[in-house]
């Protein structure tokens, strides 16, 4: 069974770092400006979530709309879900994690997927649209586990709250 990568966001180690998330989101605007229209969709993913240091949530809705029109349902799937929530995004504090679980290939969300913080016993399922709300917490960094049907499970550090190290 071919096992797909999971593109975890806001929560993996990778994007937990905002000069990580920096070089990403550079990389991600090159092959969108290149016409790679997925990228285009991943790269609106990074900016609704904010994973690169920035939330801009019109750029986001922006680049959606750009790959949907190339026929990139999982940009159409995240214009339908994200219809209204831009007051919502901006109400997250700095200790609650919220975020989004997708496939890095073309940022459509995964569904179901089980997100474990070993540490804290903490242990919260994305709903149909990809979101994980583990709420609240504690301070410090803390590894998590996140695992999906036909997935490989992937492992990442998430901080709290954000920092730049």
């Amino acid at each position: 069974m071919f096992l797909k990568p999971l593109f975890i966001t806001a929560l993996a180690t990778a994007i937990a770092c905002p000069a990580w998330g920096q070089s990403t989101t550079q990389r991600y605007s090159r092959q969108c400006a290149d016409g790679e229209l997925a990228s285009c969709s991943l790269l609106g993913l990074i900016y609704e979530i904010g994973v690169a240091g920035i939330t801009d949530f019109d750029r986001a809705q922006a680049l959606y709309e750009r790959a949907c029109e190339g026929n990139i349902e999982a940009a159409c799937k995240r214009i339908r879900m994200t219809s209204g929530t831009a007051s919502a995004m901006t109400a997250q504090d700095d200790s609650n994690r919220i975020g989004h679980i997708a496939d890095s290939r073309d940022g459509a969300p995964i569904p179901y997927a089980i997100i474990d913080v070993p540490n804290s016993e903490l242990r919260v399922i994305s709903d149909e649209t990809g979101r994980a709300n583990l709420g609240q917490v504690q301070p410090g960094l803390h590894e998590i586990v996140v695992r999906a049907l036909g997935y490989e499970t992937t492992r990442g550090t998430l901080p709290s709250p954000w920092s730049e190290d």
